[in-house]
């Protein structure tokens, strides 16, 4: 398969591969290694075309937590900052001090 349903029978076998390892999962690298003992159709993929449920597979449900806290933590960096540039309110506890890019003066940086 090579099209979106290929890709979600590529999901589905990985998912039942997640369920035989779901804590620390299978290890780096497991799926290109056994994805045959999981395929319902005749493919050849080494990947599981979905970068969560290959971390599931490949890490386990401890894995999957991680790579959702870091981008969680990622989002919420860049959530600060746009608002910080905007001139918002800082979401940081209040009495932090922040440096802010002062545009007017060649970007050099000013504590708020």
């Amino acid at each position: 398969p090579n099209n979106w349903i290929g890709r979600t029978v590529f999901v589905r076998d990985a998912l039942k591969a997640f369920r035989d390892y779901p804590v620390l999962g299978a290890g780096g690298g497991a799926w290109a290694s056994f994805y045959t003992k999981y395929q319902r159709v005749g493919y050849t993929s080494r990947q599981v075309h979905s970068f969560p449920v290959q971390t599931a597979v490949e890490s386990g449900a401890v894995g999957l937590a991680f790579l959702l806290l870091f981008l969680g933590a990622t989002g919420v960096t860049a959530w600060r900052v746009l608002r910080v540039r905007r001139g918002g309110q800082d979401l940081a506890e209040p009495g932090w001090r922040h440096a802010r890019c002062d545009r007017r003066s060649g970007g050099t940086a000013r504590a708020s």
